[in-house]
């Protein structure tokens, strides 16, 4: 049973290796929290919210953002078998710009951090892979 359990286990935890919230601060600022599994790494929970925050800004009819604030970590959630699982964090607090906000030339584009296929991603909804 065990050598069928720990496999399947993996398996399930790298076909939905990410799960992201969003909450809304004000009309043009929100928090993304992305949790992902040990097989994202740092840069996978990163790359998720970041996709997730462009989708948001999209989906708000806006293109331009900024990250007012950013934090990354790593939190123990479980054993699987005899080994520890730990889960990547990532938290991040965009900023939607308008055209005449002065950081609207610095800010990120949202349908440059999707590239080219930005439509399908928003259609598609937040990922959960990394």
């Amino acid at each position: 049973m065990n050598r069928l359990f720990i496999p399947l286990t993996a398996m399930i935890s790298i076909a939905a290796c990410a799960s992201t919230s969003v909450q809304e601060m004000s009309k043009s600022m929100f928090q993304v929290q992305t949790t992902a599994a040990p097989v994202c790494g740092k840069s996978g929970a990163a790359k998720v919210a970041s996709k997730v925050a462009a989708i948001e800004v999209i989906r708000r009819g806006g293109d331009k953002f900024v990250l007012a604030s950013s934090q990354a970590g790593t939190s123990f959630s479980g054993f699987v078998g005899y080994t520890a699982i730990s889960r990547n964090n990532r938290g991040i607090i965009v900023k939607m710009v308008e055209p005449d906000d002065p950081e609207f030339s610095d800010a990120l584009s949202a349908r440059e951090v999707l590239g080219e296929n930005w439509e399908k991603q928003v259609k598609r909804g937040k990922p959960s892979t990394c």
